[in-house]
């Protein structure tokens, strides 16, 4: 039999060509969309379309919880609103000392259950608040004039504070055992994203 001539291989030669590149081509494209897809998976939104950002830490003594509140703390700024929620003994009045301590409150911090409110003077007001007691009440005990102001707002059960916040920093704490905590804290407020990203 006879070699194909040269127009036979250049024909058969730009073919390869073009499946070579095809392929070329179609890989990158899908490495790409497989990227974007990444991305996209690694963001979360809420109803409204919203950014949410989220991080999580586990804790395994009391002073580590305290540590991270302290961290906390040397970043909070006048007009934070941050809201904590969790069982009781989950460690919620824990993390509020660590933040105390980090806007230099040298006073004792201890949970406001009976008086639903203290306020301690460090570099800033922190207003640390404990509605427990307030579910099932519906009256205005004037506490949304304190919130979001000069100070830092703590607020341990929110959910039975019935005020109007805007996007505040959402702090979740779940007991595991004796000493281990998991802390999760997630906002929509971009005011909160460095913060969140500096936190170790």
């Amino acid at each position: 039999s006879s070699l194909p001539g040269l127009s036979t291989l250049s024909r058969m030669w730009k073919g390869f060509s073009f499946v070579w590149l095809f392929f070329s081509v179609s890989t990158t494209m899908l490495s790409h969309r497989e990227q974007r897809q990444m991305c996209y998976n690694n963001q979360a939104y809420d109803d409204k379309g919203s950014e949410t950002m989220k991080r999580e830490w586990i804790t395994r003594s009391r002073q580590q919880t305290q540590a991270l509140g302290e961290q906390m703390g040397k970043l909070a700024e006048a007009g934070m609103i941050w809201t904590m929620s969790g069982d009781l003994g989950a460690g919620k009045t824990t993390l509020t000392q660590g933040i105390a301590r980090g806007l230099g409150i040298t006073r004792t911090v201890s949970s406001p259950t009976f008086t639903i409110l203290k306020i301690y003077q460090g570099r800033l007001p922190l207003y640390h608040f404990d509605a427990y007691r307030l579910e099932g009440t519906h009256q205005d005990l004037g506490f949304e004039e304190m919130i979001g102001t000069d100070g830092l707002s703590v607020i341990e059960w929110p959910e039975y504070l019935e005020l109007d916040m805007a996007q505040p920093l959402q702090i979740t704490l779940r007991r595991h055992g004796e000493d281990e905590r998991e802390i999760v804290m997630e906002t929509t407020n971009e005011r909160y994203y460095a913060m969140l990203e500096e936190l170790q």
